[in-house]
């Protein structure tokens, strides 16, 4: 057997005490100032690493802004040489157009020319004599002519004459309005003559003439069949049902197929629109020309930027020193620099800018 005696612990004094007090708390001190050093040495690692990837991106940067300013130089060449181009092409298409209007010797007036259109409409509103329906045929195929003439025009508007976009606009009214006027006086001439034009058959008025650009059927109700259910005009290819109600009732039913399109042009969204882009703010593009140095007033500009750019600019990143990590502020201040370089380069005007540091960096 094995016996294993304690010796007794022997109490310290109170100087002892005091000595290990004291030492312990020097060592906790020196930990605490090795611990300090140390994070100021990483600290300061970290900021001169920062500063120097900071003026790598401010240089790269500098170097697309230089090419951006290349390309965009070569690219305003060739816009200015292809507007040119393009309005010699209209013109000479204008100058076209005339010379063959010119040799056709049609008698029809220049559409661009307002005179001569309120003339050509009001000799047709006051002309009463070839209100049959042949003449208004031959006239409505010229009155179509001019506003398929007045389109192109409007299409090759630019969209700073508004003045002449609305002045063709109403011409072409007056002429789609001329138009049906013409042709309801020549239905009505036309049921003038129905019971003398009625079918054998049928005994109902039956009629269909058609000119390049219009067909007009028309139907008059003569014989009052009340067993009569529908009516078809082969001509078109088509047909229609007659109510009981209107069997025995002098009615007429009219149909119009034209290869004009009167109606598209109402539309809201017949004419395309640009649409208009938000202004920016005069204070997104405020930020730092340069790299700020080291010392008090440097920290001031820093701040008084950072809350600039934090309160008035909606794309720019908020950044607070106070409320962020240092890599958190850094990496959101490099998005917001890429994103405005991006949103400048897209209005042709990108201004230069760098991104902000720590004034304390030195």
């Amino acid at each position: 057997m094995i016996y294993i005696f304690k010796q007794p612990k022997k109490k310290q004094s109170k100087a002892e005490k005091e000595r290990l007090k004291k030492e312990e708390a020097e060592r906790k001190a020196k930990e605490e100032e090795e611990a300090i050093l140390k994070l100021a040495q990483e600290e300061a690692e970290r900021r001169k690493k920062e500063r120097i990837d900071a003026e790598k991106r401010r240089k790269q940067e500098e170097e697309e802004h230089q090419i951006w300013s290349a390309h965009k130089a070569e690219l305003d060449v060739i816009l200015h040489q292809q507007d040119l181009w393009l309005k010699k092409y209209r013109n000479e298409q204008k100058k076209g157009k005339k010379w063959k209007q010119y040799t056709k010797c049609s008698g029809l007036p220049d559409p661009t020319i307002s005179k001569e259109m309120n003339t050509y409409i009001n000799l047709l509103l006051e002309d009463n004599k070839r209100d049959d329906i042949k003449s208004v045929l031959k006239e409505a195929s010229n009155i179509l002519l001019l506003v398929e003439e007045l389109d192109d025009v409007l299409c090759e508007l630019p969209e700073q004459e508004s003045a002449v976009r609305h002045e063709c606009v109403a011409t072409i009214e007056q002429l789609h309005s001329l138009l049906q006027k013409k042709l309801d006086t020549a239905t009505y001439n036309l049921l003038l003559e129905a019971s003398t034009r009625a079918d054998s058959e049928s005994q109902n008025f039956h009629f269909y003439t058609a000119s390049d650009k219009i067909r007009i059927c028309l139907w008059g109700n003569i014989g009052k069949n009340p067993r009569l259910k529908s009516h078809t005009f082969r001509e078109i290819g088509c047909s229609f049902e007659i109510p009981k109600a209107l069997t025995a009732a002098d009615v007429a039913v009219q149909v119009t197929s034209s290869t004009h399109d009167h109606y598209s042009h109402k539309a809201r969204s017949y004419q395309l629109r640009r649409k208009k882009t938000a202004e920016k703010p005069a204070s997104d593009s405020v930020i730092c020309n340069s790299l700020l140095g080291s010392g008090t007033d440097s920290a001031n500009q820093v701040n008084d930027a950072t809350a600039m750019t934090d309160v008035n600019s909606n794309k720019s990143p908020a950044v607070s020193a106070a409320n962020m990590s240092r890599e958190k502020s850094t990496s959101s201040i490099q998005d917001g620099v890429e994103s405005r370089i991006a949103d400048d380069s897209l209005d042709g005007s990108i201004e230069h800018s760098l991104l902000i540091t720590d004034a304390k960096d030195g």
